[in-house]
């Protein structure tokens, strides 16, 4: 039986938090590590919010387009950073793909409300960072499959603070790996 004050039980605490308020709880199952993030969310998330563009692109590329699509992402998210994709989204084939809306300043647009709307936050928990290791983080933030943060989290009551998971990023993690890269 896990204790109440174990790591895990407030993993699964701040998880519980987070979706009662809103947030989807992520399958780390659908996490690829050596991409850094979670491809079905992602091709979920652009066919959701672009269903015209998505289907002329289907209809050119057949079934290899979402595998194009995450795999041009990538290339940009290295070219451009995370909040520059969020923020004006990534060329493929020409055409813009977005990978987030922002919330209108007001309702009267109501084809922005729901673009907004069809944003998915998610929270993941004990996310693999190395390629090749079982080192993992104890959270994942992500917006339509994209990372957006991480996070260790430690329990006082066990002994722990906030210094150990500085220590453990700074010393037990490769800053290298996809997901800890930098990609700002």
């Amino acid at each position: 039986m896990t204790s109440q004050t174990s790591e895990m039980a407030f993993e699964a605490t701040v998880e519980s938090m987070l979706v009662e308020g809103g947030w989807h709880e992520g399958d780390v199952v659908e996490w690829d590590v050596e991409r850094a993030l979670f491809p079905a969310r992602v091709v979920m998330f652009l066919r959701a919010a672009q269903p015209e563009l998505w289907g002329k692109l289907a209809s050119q590329h057949g079934a290899s387009l979402e595998a194009m699509v995450v795999d041009q992402l990538v290339k940009q998210l290295e070219i451009k950073g995370t909040l520059g994709i969020l923020r004006q989204g990534f060329k493929f084939q020409g055409k813009t793909l977005q990978m987030a809306y922002f919330k209108p300043a007001n309702k009267l647009n109501p084809d922005a409300v729901a673009q907004f709307e069809l944003n998915e936050l998610t929270v993941t928990r004990q996310v693999r960072c190395h390629p090749g290791k079982g080192d993992a983080v104890d959270m994942v933030f992500a917006l339509n499959g994209v990372p957006v943060a991480t996070c260790e989290l430690k329990n006082p009551m066990t002994g722990q603070t906030w210094r150990n998971a500085i220590r453990q990023y700074k010393e037990d993690r490769d800053p290298n790996a996809p997901l800890l890269a930098l990609r700002v």
